[in-house]
C-alpha cells in the first residue's frame, strides 16, 4: 500500500503520472489485446492523414480509440482483482471475467462501426476517383 503522506506537491504529481504509467505498460506487458489495439490505432491514424478526414472526425476516432484503451486497463484490472480473490475455478469469478470482456468488446464493436461510418465514404470515393482518373469506370 503507498503511503499518502509520502510525496506533497509537484512530487506528488509526479509519482500519480509514474503510477499511471506504471498501470499503462503492465497492461502492454501482459494483454496482447492492446499490442493488437496499439498497431490498429497507429493505422487508424495513418488511414486519417491519407483521407484528411475532418476535425470532428478527429475527435470522434480519438475519443472512440481512448475508450477502448480505458475499457481494456479497466478490463485488465478486473482480471487481477479476481485471480487475486481465488485462483480456483468460480463460476462467479468467470461470470465477472465475461462480463469485463464483454464491455471492451461493445465499446470496441462500437468504435469499429464507427470508424467504418467515418472511413468508408473516403475510401470509395478515394477509389472512385481513382478510377476515373485511369478511365476504368
Amino acid at each position: 500500500m503507498r503511503n499518502k503522506d509520502k510525496h506533497k506537491g509537484i512530487s506528488k504529481i509526479i509519482y500519480k503520472f509514474k503510477y499511471s504509467l506504471n498501470g499503462l505498460f503492465y497492461c502492454y506487458k501482459s494483454e496482447f489485446s492492446l499490442i493488437i489495439h496499439g498497431i490498429l490505432s497507429i493505422l487508424l491514424i495513418a488511414l486519417g492523414f491519407i483521407l484528411h478526414i475532418s476535425l470532428i472526425e478527429w475527435i470522434i476516432t480519438i475519443i472512440c480509440l481512448f475508450l477502448i484503451l480505458a475499457f481494456e486497463i479497466i478490463n485488465t484490472s478486473l482480471e487481477v482483482i479476481v485471480d487475486m480473490i481465488t485462483l480456483d475455478y468460480n463460476e462467479k469469478a468467470k461470470i465477472a471475467k465475461d462480463l469485463g470482456s464483454a464491455a471492451t468488446f461493445t465499446i470496441s464493436f462500437m468504435s469499429f462501426i464507427i470508424f467504418m461510418l467515418i472511413l468508408l465514404p473516403k475510401i470509395v470515393n478515394l477509389f472512385g476517383n481513382w478510377l476515373k482518373k485511369y478511365k476504368m469506370l
